[in-house]
């Protein structure tokens, strides 16, 4: 089946599939719950006369398409469909069953009524309709299975399906937990008003969403994790990638932000900061000690699955660019909260020894000092170094660390990655702006006082800040310029090792796919090493163009400089009417050593090889291109 007519039917059946479960559900809401109305029924009815005829239609075709071995059963369109079908399913199914689920716990409880008939069978209803809808689907997914593995791009689709299917439980079960947990805090705390009923209507609530979160989690999370140890396609998935590293920096969030916040508060009393009472202050801090347990649970449960996946299969470059962007976006985030905390803590206890020093000395200048003021900037401030600290230079450490490994080829790709430069030259830029700025309005106020004008009450605050800020700029300045030039220093050595590594000559026809990819696989392999494209073909030439080096020299010359060729076998073999090629002749008649890739082509069969994919062919030939060099 062509792609165009595969995507009409597809997108034609999701259409009509929806439109009619959204009819058969409002149908057997209304009929279920005892309250079906004219027009609701007449609207729905409406929907199934026109919607189901056409579904049924064009997705018999479909059927009828991959049973008669027309159309693949893992095409992505087909996958998009049916995980598109199954997402939408599970969103309703779990809505309704955590309303359910409510009702039914706050009658258990006693906090209202028994509900009534309309209460319980107009989700129950929902529930079981999506609930069909989904089990179908579902069976369609893994019948496909039995004809064979999923392929790309279709199995990507079905990750995108499991991994944010995962996601929302997750994000349910959560919001349960922390408001579970913290009902249960504020239950051991005397509050006035009606603590017993809120306490009922959050348990009933959080219970809801604990259930329907968790089990939508742990049975996508367990199919998630049964297919990553399924086979090397799953382990090298990036969208699994995406999915820990964002739990895992939400989860540090929740942790580190509600931390700043106990600790902030915590300061504000040791300052002396009137006390509110202690039922209110304990009330207050239900909230972060909720946030600090479940965010420190969900952040080591999935740090550890991370580093255990990272153990288990080697970093593939998406998987590489992706860590590199968690680490340095919390970074950069550590150093934020550092260099705003440093700097507003030093203009404040510079501005509390302007004050001490005026008591001390005295002086004509008059300085108003709000304790108050001070007390907040002590508290607020200490706490953002007391955690942005540690996760900035865990973070700085774990990266700078493995860019500095001059000998490792994981080094040198941190080393000219394009995220670590940005990060670099973006906290140059930011302490050089500010440098420019802050120092030049206080070398202004200096000289507007000394010449004559008017002191504003508030000069000595803004000194203070300025000076503050324009020492931590300089001190991000210089530590960063520092770090550069030792990426540079090493880059140099670099571009030395480069200069004496082996060069690999790597030809490809057709449309270069199997040429880039043994690029890539063995920049990995042999960082330094030269990598020059020559294609067999205007296709070929552009694509090996895009993602290798090139050299404007005819292949004999080439074939010198290089210290090993990497080429399909079928360049070797005569064309139809039995003519060798020139490049053929020319590879013949040279001494370089050469790896053939017998790549499957029509008309050629290499006996006692198995055909594999394109990424193991391309894996074999860089690791015999590695030994040989």
């Amino acid at each position: 089946m062509d792609t165009v007519r595969r995507l009409y039917f597809y997108f034609v059946s999701l259409a009509s599939v929806l439109i009619s479960l959204h009819g058969i559900l409002r149908l057997a809401q209304s009929l279920l719950a005892g309250t079906a109305e004219r027009n609701v029924v007449a609207f729905n009815v409406a929907l199934l006369v026109v919607a189901l005829p056409v579904y049924v239609f064009h997705w018999f075709l479909a059927q009828r398409a991959v049973a008669s071995g027309q159309d693949h059963p893992h095409s992505a369109a087909r996958k998009f469909y049916l995980y598109a079908v199954l997402l939408a399913t599970v969103l309703i199914a779990a809505f309704h069953a955590h309303v359910l689920l409510e009702r039914l716990f706050l009658a258990a409880t006693g906090a209202t009524r028994w509900p009534a008939r309309a209460q319980i069978g107009s989700p129950l209803a929902a529930l079981l309709v999506a609930g069909l809808f989904w089990a179908y689907h579902r069976y369609l997914a893994k019948r496909d299975c039995l004809l064979g593995a999923e392929t790309e791009p279709g199995a990507t689709w079905s990750r995108i399906y499991l991994y944010v299917t995962a996601a929302i439980g997750l994000a349910l079960f959560a919001v349960g937990f922390a408001d579970l947990l913290r009902a249960l805090l504020r239950s051991m705390i005397p509050l006035t008003g009606n603590t017993q009923l809120a306490l009922d209507l959050h348990l009933a609530r959080d219970v809801a969403s604990l259930l329907v979160g968790g089990v939508v989690w742990v049975s996508h999370w367990v199919w998630a994790q049964r297919r990553f140890r399924s086979g090397p396609a799953e382990q090298r998935s990036v969208v699994r990638k995406v999915f820990l590293y964002l739990v895992v920096l939400a989860a540090a969030i929740a942790a580190l932000t509600s931390t700043a916040l106990l600790l902030r508060d915590f300061l504000r009393l040791l300052l002396g900061t009137p006390n509110p009472g202690n039922t209110l202050l304990l009330d207050r801090l239900t909230w972060p000690v909720t946030f600090i347990v479940e965010g420190s649970l969900f952040w080591v449960y999935h740090w550890r699955t991370l580093q255990a996946d990272i153990c288990q299969t080697p970093e593939a470059p998406r998987q590489a660019s992706l860590r590199r962007l968690y680490y340095y976006l919390v970074s950069g985030a550590g150093l934020v909260l550092v260099a705003w905390g440093l700097a507003h803590l030093l203009g404040a206890l510079i501005a509390s020894g302007t004050f001490w020093a005026q008591q001390i000395w005295g002086g004509d200048f008059v300085y108003q000092f709000n304790t108050d003021w001070f007390r907040e900037q002590v508290s607020l401030n200490v706490a953002m170094l007391v955690v942005g600290t540690p996760v900035w230079v865990w973070h700085w450490r774990v990266t700078d660390r493995l860019a500095h490994q001059p000998d490792d080829p994981a080094g040198f790709e941190e080393r000219r990655s394009v995220l670590r430069k940005a990060y670099i030259y973006l906290a140059l830029f930011a302490a050089a702006v500010m440098l420019l700025i802050q120092p030049a309005q206080f070398v202004y106020r200096l000289l507007n006082v000394l010449l004559g004008a008017p002191m504003p009450h508030n000069f000595w605050d803004q000194v203070a800040g300025e000076l503050s800020n324009s020492l931590v700029a300089a001190l991000l300045w210089a530590y960063h310029w520092l770090a550069l030039r030792h990426d540079r220093q090493l880059g140099e050595g670099d571009a030395h090792d480069r200069e004496i590594a082996p060069c690999i000559l790597i030809l490809d026809t057709g449309t270069g796919e199997l040429g880039c990819e043994v690029g890539r696989q063995l920049r990995r392999k042999l960082p330094t090493a030269r990598l020059i494209g020559y294609g067999l073909g205007d296709p070929a030439k552009a694509a090996l163009a895009a993602c290798l080096e090139t050299s404007s020299g005819d292949l004999p010359a080439q074939l010198a400089e290089a210290g090993a060729v990497v080429a399909p076998l079928s360049i070797l073999l005569p064309d139809a009417d039995g003519t060798i090629s020139p490049a053929a002749q020319v590879l013949a008649s040279s001494q370089v050593p050469r790896i053939l890739i017998p790549m499957p082509e029509e008309g050629l069969t290499v006996a006692g090889v198995r055909e594999k994919s394109l990424q193991s062919l391309a894996h074999a030939a860089a690791q015999a291109a590695t030994q040989l060099v």
